[in-house]
Order: structure tokens, then C-alpha cells, then sequence
């Protein structure tokens, strides 16, 4: 690929649309690792026959779905008495975190005054503001909390087994 190759380059840096692409794919793999959590504490192994097509229905599935059942399997893992309180602490975290995905994927980005400006556009029944602005640092520390959320949901699951 050339360098300014695409219009969306003559509009946004190379470096603010490197950094929005591993954020969603942060996201992505959130979901993944989400969904495979959901199915563990479910009393689902990973090496049954049906472990992966469940993970698939619900990283593929309904957003919000996801989302609750994995509040609900962190509310287990707690009751359970769950020794990462990291991990337990994402819950309250959750739905703000969704709201900047649904920015990030959906939102329409443009560059001004040193600022990156996410038009999302109005969608009634969610609750999202209209236009977000983003400094360079806000940038960062989203991406760099999806990255720790990644990070805690995988370990977990591995260490799950």
C-alpha cells in the first residue's frame, strides 16, 4: 500500500488510523476472549466438541448479549470467590468501554485543531453522545485499557484451562 494511497489518509494520520486499527482489533479479540470466558464458567471445557460453536454464537451474536452474560459470569466468578480482582473490577468498566467500541467502529473520524472528532451519529434507544473529541493521550489510554482488558480476560481463560 502507497502512502496516502486511500482518501481516508488525506483526512486522518497514518499514525491515528494505525492506532484506531489495533483498537478495534483489541475489541475484537476482547469479544473472542469474552465469549470463551462466558463458556467456561458456564462448566463448558475447552476441549468439548460444541466449546467453539458456542464461543462463535456469542462473539458473533447480539453485542449487548455478550455483554450481560459476561457481567453475569464475572457476578459468578465473584461468588465463587475469584482471587484476580482485576478481572472482577471490569465489570463496572464494561459498558463505558462499549460505548468507545461503538464510537471506534461506527463513529465517522475527522482530524481538527490537533483534536480527532467521532461523529456518531443518532440512533434512538442508545445512549451515546452525538460527537466525541479525543486528544492525542485519550487516544493512547483507550487503547491501552482495551489492551489491559485483553490481557486479564486471556490470562484468565488460559489459567481456566
Amino acid at each position: 500500500m502507497k502512502a496516502g494511497q486511500f482518501q481516508v489518509q488525506k483526512e486522518l494520520s497514518d499514525e491515528y488510523l494505525l492506532a484506531l486499527g489495533v483498537y478495534v482489533q483489541t475489541c475484537a479479540r476482547i469479544e473472542l476472549w469474552a465469549a470463551r470466558l462466558i463458556s467456561l464458567t458456564g462448566g463448558m471445557k475447552r476441549g468439548d466438541p460444541d466449546f467453539m460453536t458456542e464461543v462463535d454464537e456469542l462473539r458473533t451474536g447480539h453485542t449487548p448479549k455478550l455483554v450481560d452474560s459476561l457481567k453475569q459470569s464475572l457476578e459468578t466468578l465473584a461468588a465463587q470467590g475469584s482471587s484476580n480482582h482485576a478481572l472482577l473490577a471490569i465489570s463496572a468498566q464494561i459498558d463505558d468501554h462499549m460505548k468507545r467500541r461503538n464510537a471506534a467502529v461506527h463513529g465517522v473520524h475527522s482530524s481538527h485543531e490537533g483534536w480527532i472528532v467521532i461523529d456518531t451519529g443518532e440512533k434512538p434507544k442508545i445512549e451515546r453522545p452525538k460527537a466525541l473529541a479525543l486528544d492525542a493521550n485519550t487516544i493512547r489510554a483507550t487503547v491501552a485499557d482495551a489492551e489491559r482488558i485483553l490481557q486479564l480476560l486471556r490470562g484468565f481463560c488460559e489459567q481456566s484451562g
